[in-house]
């Protein structure tokens, strides 16, 4: 009778080997996504929304054709919703887990830590587009009311200086996301570790007061030493990540 044979375990250096096999092969997939939403997707709605802030900033906007340029807007909205639709289906539903290899230059553009911030920044332009959306629509049911009507409204709610506005931070989102599949890793990772100091500033000066104590006993003055010098130390090495 042949014993079963135990079957061979498959040496780390195999299985890192497979695992970048797999990498390199989703690569190909993802490059196409990011390419498609950098060269393409992302340019054209920043045209589309350009396009909208220039009809919206026109001098003439209810002098001249006022239901033609109406129209325009509705087909450059329903445009808009088509492109965030692409640009959703590009994004990662998932957030890939790190790989276990540390020499993951390879992957280049695509390595695992950007795509939970691609899919937190095309939130970002999602949440900005819901702004714009909703003034866009307050706008229009203001050029469909009389010129008396209309002057009374803006003045009072100044709906195409809002609008304006939410075109200006749609743009600004969606330059900072193509910025950040653009941009060098370290680029990205030092102005996100910025917003993360600046976080951290914060909670050091809640801290601060919390141990500092209101009672000028011995025993507080001595909190207040140690509690100092902790504060002191976590601010040090604070400025050593700025550098």
């Amino acid at each position: 009778m042949v014993k079963p044979t135990k079957p061979e375990s498959i040496s780390p250096k195999t299985d890192q080997s497979i695992s970048r096999q797999i990498d390199l092969i989703a690569q190909v997939f993802r490059s196409f996504k990011y390419n498609r939403l950098e060269s393409s997707l992302l340019p054209l709605l920043g045209h589309q929304i350009s396009t909208i802030s220039r009809i919206i900033n026109s001098s003439d906007l209810r002098r001249v054709d006022t239901p033609s340029k109406l129209q325009l807007i509705t087909e450059l909205q329903l445009e808009i919703d088509q492109s965030v639709d692409q640009i959703f289906s590009c994004a990662p539903k998932v957030h890939r887990k790190p790989s276990s290899s540390t020499d993951d230059n390879y992957l280049k553009n695509l390595k695992s830590f950007r795509f939970p911030n691609l899919l937190v920044k095309v939130g970002f332009l999602i949440h900005e587009l819901s702004f714009l959306f909703d003034g866009l629509a307050d706008l229009i049911r203001g050029l469909k009311l009389s010129q008396k009507k209309y002057r009374r409204k803006a003045r009072k709610f100044n709906t195409r200086g809002k609008v304006t506005e939410y075109t200006a931070s749609t743009t600004e989102s969606i330059e900072c996301l193509i910025k950040w599949i653009k941009g060098h890793e370290l680029t990205n990772i030092q102005e996100e570790w910025d917003v993360e100091l600046t976080g951290m500033d914060e909670v050091l000066a809640e801290v601060t007061k919390l141990i500092n104590p209101t009672s000028a006993s011995e025993s507080g003055e001595e909190v207040e030493d140690e509690g100092g010098l902790a504060a002191e130390d976590v601010k040090i090495n604070n400025a050593f990540c700025r550098q």
